[in-house]
């Protein structure tokens, strides 16, 4: 089961979602440029913020219920949150906002003329560990 989780409650994310961006970060970062007197400098720093987590995958179903309640928490300035995955591992994370959409559901190919609270779709989720 993954969840998230905050002060306004907790919202069960696709027990099928992937973490499509796991393995596209490492926790030391530099930054290089080159001196007056022409040395190349670089200067490493670590830090554990900052790491992308973007949830989805073409399993990810989500009812349009929890997808507005999604959407409502993405209104709230400065929500934290704790973001628990299958593996029992947990991660304080806030919406990616600098990369909009935070928030993408997709309905099916055919569409809702008229959709429902129970109606499903296709979530894909950005957040960053803070």
């Amino acid at each position: 089961m993954i969840q998230l989780s905050s002060e306004q409650g907790t919202i069960d994310l696709p027990a099928e979602s992937i973490w499509l961006d796991e393995f596209e970060w490492t926790n030391v970062k530099a930054r290089s440029f080159y001196s007056i007197s022409g040395d190349f400098i670089v200067e490493p720093a670590y830090t554990n913020k900052g790491r992308p987590i973007t949830l989805g995958g073409n399993n990810a179903i989500i009812q349009r219920s929890d997808l507005l309640d999604l959407i409502e928490w993405a209104n709230i300035l400065n929500l934290e949150m704790v973001l628990s995955l299958h593996d029992g591992r947990t991660f304080n994370v806030i919406f990616r906002y600098w990369d909009v959409p935070v928030i993408e559901g997709t309905m099916p190919k055919l569409g809702y003329a008229d959709p429902q609270d129970t109606y499903y779709y296709t979530l894909t989720l950005k957040l960053a560990q803070i």
